[in-house]
């Protein structure tokens, strides 16, 4: 009889805790986690859909594709009882403590209860597992469906059971919508055939489980026909990477959280982990050693299926004409923790070392748990990294304190936000009502004192805020390395500019105020200063400058969008620089022609009085525009 290592306590119980603590290191700080554009994406498409709308695609992907629907569908349940961004984050972490349950349950069918416990501490304490688990990202919620079609997939193979094949296909069909990914893993539905014969018994289920499976993607694929996008014609590059068949592994086992925050104050504990890393690489390696040893010599079903999806994932990857993201790997988990621990509970059972293996595993949990502990207070600290962002909690926080500030001052409340933090912060507010895109806009209050809730300190607009009074400090959060999100108040309205234009109001309900230049650099620095007068129009407007001669001929030009009059309230004014390339050989004083037209129609904007621009100027070097 093979000696056991490890306590003889009800696996059941300890199964139940091991889960516990599952959940959590996936719910535990969860306001802390990631939300970003992609996430906000899936919201918006998960409202479109609750509020009676078909939705046939998800959200866009990288390749230039948008994803499949199944996601926002998935996503409708917590939506249902909430449409607060925490409780859709808390769903996709309870998915995957059931993925955890779930792996559980095919260890022990795979292998035998102690593998299973192995196997499900390490998956349940994963590092790349949890930060995977913790957003609302179509990724977050394949494990799950994964290791149902894999749970599925083995029961019909062991007890040789085609018809099992059928809802195993549909969890899988399911799975590939939530990500391509997943497809990798599709020959492992060809070991039943392959393993159990007569093949003919396995023909139909799969014929018939592949048949309905696409169904589902056919409202899918009419979508995409009615597009033209590079994506669909372009031919892949099936070249072998054959770097990236490993990569998968050192993703399943490495230490995320480095990347995504700064853990200083945790260095001992991140080079610890390494060696862990190194350790449970080599324990991979071996556990596949003896699957294929296995296979050579007894040829079971259970090498060929544990070494199927131990390699497959990395072999389709090395194929994609796709530069390697890290979240490709997910379809790999947990495998390596089950042959990690097929490859432990075989040294321990052959040597009198059991002990030694029993508490290997307990310090690599008491690590990873350490180092997510330490990951949560980076991120508390505001040591996040670019690639994670502003933390959820942050962007609830700062959003609800800077309406309070300005509900008690009654005055008007700008945001300045850019990429990600903008459409964040549009979605928490409801509306993208006076928020600024930092990188081209500063709004500016038309009297009084205002508000600002500057998400990127670093922004362009948060240094226009700064040279046109001098707000003051009411709060800040630290958020990521780049800078703390702030809010300021303006104690008071600025000038709108330093030349006042007369007659300057458009036909859309915007009102050129006023400018302001410099020439330096070779460079005509130009402020325009517009009033929002009426707020009906919600095309966004954009702005033509055009540097002429005196004859007329122009001779440079600076575009750029400015807002939609129905983002703002009457008398809003908002600030948009322009640098406009000052020609060295220009004779005489110049003059800059500014109006507003549609895009992409190029329909000019005409001014109230006919007119399609406004002249300021004339300019010239170390002359002053005249008033």
């Amino acid at each position: 009889m093979r000696r056991t290592w490890l306590p003889t306590a009800d696996h059941r119980l300890t199964l139940v805790t091991l889960c516990a603590l599952a959940a959590l290191g996936r719910l535990l700080g969860l306001d802390r986690a990631e939300f970003k554009t992609d996430e906000v994406w899936a919201l918006e498409r998960t409202a479109h859909l609750l509020a009676g709308n078909l939705v046939t695609t998800g959200i866009p992907s990288s390749v230039g594709l948008p994803n499949p629907p199944a996601f926002v569908y998935l996503l409708a349940l917590p939506l249902l009882l909430d449409r607060h961004p925490l409780v859709a984050t808390a769903f996709i972490a309870l998915l995957n403590t059931l993925a955890v349950a779930l792996t559980a349950t095919l260890t022990r069918r795979l292998a035998d209860p102690t593998v299973a416990l192995v196997a499900t501490t390490l998956y349940a304490v994963s590092p790349t597992a949890i930060v995977y688990s913790r957003k609302i990202w179509a990724q977050d919620a394949l494990p799950v469906f994964l290791l149902g079609a894999l749970l599925l997939l083995w029961q019909a193979i062991a007890q040789n059971r085609p018809w099992s094949l059928l809802p195993a296909l549909g969890l899988f069909a399911l799975a590939v919508q939530l990500h391509p990914t997943a497809l990798a893993l599709g020959p492992l539905f060809l070991l039943g055939p392959a393993l159990q014969p007569p093949r003919r018994r396995w023909l139909a289920p799969l014929t018939l489980g592949a048949g309905l499976s696409a169904l589902g993607f056919l409202p899918y694929l009419w979508t995409l026909a009615q597009t033209t996008t590079p994506a669909l014609t372009t031919p892949p590059d099936l070249t072998l990477q054959p770097l990236t068949l490993l990569r998968p592994w050192l993703v399943a086992t490495g230490l995320p959280y480095a990347d995504l925050a700064s853990l200083s104050p945790a260095g001992p504990l991140v080079w610890a982990w390494r060696l862990v890393q190194a350790l449970l690489l080599a324990l991979l390696a071996l556990g596949a050693g003896l699957l294929a040893h296995e296979w050579l010599t007894v040829r079971t079903a259970r090498a060929a299926f544990l070494l199927g999806w131990l390699l497959l994932p990395g072999l389709f990857l090395s194929l994609l004409p796709l530069p390697f993201q890290p979240h490709y790997a997910i379809s790999l988990l947990p495998a390596p923790f089950l042959i990690i621990a097929l490859a432990l509970t075989w040294l321990a059972s052959r040597t009198r070392l059991g002990w030694l293996a029993w508490a290997g595993l307990g310090t690599a949990t008491a690590l990873a748990l350490g180092l997510f502990v330490s990951f949560l207070a980076a991120l508390a600290d505001g040591r996040a990294t670019p690639l994670y962002g502003v933390p959820l909690q942050i962007h609830l926080q700062a959003r609800q304190a800077a309406q309070n500030l300005a509900a008690s001052l009654g005055s008007p409340l700008y945001t300045l936000a850019r990429d990600d933090t903008w459409r964040v912060q549009a979605y928490l507010a409801g509306s993208p009502r006076r928020l600024a895109d930092a990188t081209r806009l500063l709004p500016l209050p038309a009297s009084g004192p205002a508000v600002y809730l500057v998400m990127d300190p670093q922004a362009p607009a948060a240094a226009w805020l700064a040279a046109h009074g001098s707000p003051q400090p009411a709060a800040a959060w630290p958020a990521t390395t780049s800078g703390p999100v702030q809010v300021l108040v303006l104690p008071a309205a600025p000038p709108a500019g330093e030349q006042t234009v007369p007659d300057g109001r458009f036909t859309n309900g915007l009102r050129l105020l006023g400018y302001r230049a410099r020439l330096a650099d070779n460079t005509l620095h130009l402020d325009l200063y517009w009033q929002v007068e009426e707020t009906g129009q919600t095309t966004v407007p954009h702005v033509f400058n055009h540097l002429v001669s005196p004859t007329g001929e122009r001779l440079a030009q600076a575009d750029g969008p400015l807002a939609a009059p129905a983002d703002w309230a009457p008398g809003d004014r908002l600030l948009t620089p322009f640098a406009i390339p000052w020609p060295g050989t220009a004779a005489g004083p110049l003059t800059v022609r500014t109006g507003l037209y549609t895009y992409p129609g190029l329909e000019r904007l005409r001014l109230t009085d006919g007119r399609e621009w406004v002249a300021l100027g004339p300019f010239a070097p170390g002359k002053e525009p005249r008033r």
